[in-house]
């Protein structure tokens, strides 16, 4: 019996992967569409997407408001209407994108640990509700794993390419949810050792990332700066000992 070739095996893998992400996608999108609103979605509906304005220092401050999802929610209720659907829909296209990058991050282990690692990056069930909502957990995950995958190219390859990937990834995540911020620091820290720390590197390459490294760098200066004033205001889900 002539042995699998590995080719034949990737592609295999690769139709099933697609057939579990278009049963799962639609999952979602059922919960989507059937699921009422919970609290904190109904509450940035009703303080940023009825009045339209979400803006960092322009609008009302919530550690709630979620920037990236409330923009996309703000472009489907003026393109489509006030329906879970089309405020939903940032959440919903997330999922693929996060489960590409778990796919890209497992792929290099061997075939049983990269279908553990890929099932139970993608496909648990506490996580999946994250992309059925109007909230930004789903979206930062999105841009936490490819966030990652930058991070892993950085330390292999270390093009000016990865640098932006990371910029994008890690600014998305961010802009998602502000609990990234000490995660993303931590990314940031990491990626400038790998580059500063690899003697070979040649000094043009130090000087065409120290362009995308910076500009990270004030975006992480930026968000903290939003998570400091809403701590000022008492607006942070810190929890206590009571509650």
């Amino acid at each position: 019996m002539p042995a699998t070739h590995p080719r034949s095996t990737i592609r295999g893998e690769t139709f099933l992967l697609l057939a579990l992400l278009c049963i799962t996608l639609a999952y979602i999108i059922a919960r989507a569409v059937h699921v009422p609103f919970v609290q904190d979605e109904a509450n940035s509906v009703w303080y940023y997407l009825r009045p339209g304005e979400f803006l960092p220092f322009r609008s009302r401050p919530d550690a709630g408001n979620h920037f990236m999802s409330t923009m996309l929610g703000l472009a489907g209720f003026e393109l489509f209407g006030y329906t879970e659907l089309a405020i939903r829909w940032g959440s919903i296209i997330a999922f693929p994108v996060y489960a590409w990058g778990c796919w890209i991050m497992a792929r290099p282990f061997p075939l049983l640990l990269r279908w553990c690692a890929l099932l139970a990056l993608a496909w648990c069930p506490f996580l999946l509700d994250f992309f059925s909502l109007f909230r930004g957990y789903g979206i930062s995950m999105a841009g936490w794993i490819w966030a990652l995958y930058a991070l892993t190219r950085i330390a292999s390859t270390n093009t000016t390419r990865n640098w932006w990937l990371l910029v994008a990834a890690a600014g998305c995540a961010l802009f998602a949810n502000l609990s990234l911020i000490p995660d993303i620091a931590i990314v940031l820290a990491l990626a400038l050792a790998l580059q500063f720390g690899n003697r070979k590197m040649p000094r043009s390459a130090l000087v065409e990332t120290a362009f995308p490294a910076l500009l990270l760098g004030a975006v992480l200066l930026f968000t903290t700066i939003i998570a400091f004033g809403l701590r000022s205001r008492n607006l942070l889900y810190l929890g206590s000992g009571n509650g």
